[in-house]
């Protein structure tokens, strides 16, 4: 799910419909690969913007049950620390739910065998 914003809940544009229909064509994915570009800090400067936020994604991936979540297209803009910073706070929210989902992020030349 490349390119795509999920409005967070107070937006004027967040759609309970289509989030639910897309937590409906990922349900039991054993691998989801999903746009998120940006923390939820710095989400807020960039609605609108066609990219999602952290906590957005975490949240559809667990409420369908995903095996596998990698979190992707990342800003240009973030280095690899904050890669790894976004990894570290998304699998936290994870275990915050008491998910399994095994989370990674999409790294230059990644190869996943599926």
């Amino acid at each position: 799910i490349t390119d795509n914003e999920l409005y967070l809940e107070n937006s004027p544009h967040f759609n309970q419909h289509e989030v639910d229909r897309l937590i409906h064509f990922v349900n039991k994915a054993d691998l989801l690969v999903i746009d998120a570009t940006y923390m939820d800090d710095e989400y807020a400067k960039k609605e609108g913007w066609g990219h999602s936020c952290l906590s957005r994604v975490v949240d559809v991936a667990d409420k369908a049950k995903v095996k596998k979540l990698c979190l992707f297209h990342h800003d240009p803009d973030q280095y690899d620390e904050d890669i790894d910073r976004k990894l570290s706070q998304a699998k936290a929210m994870l275990e915050a739910r008491g998910s399994e989902i095994h989370c990674i992020a999409a790294r230059e030349d990644d190869k996943i065998v599926i």
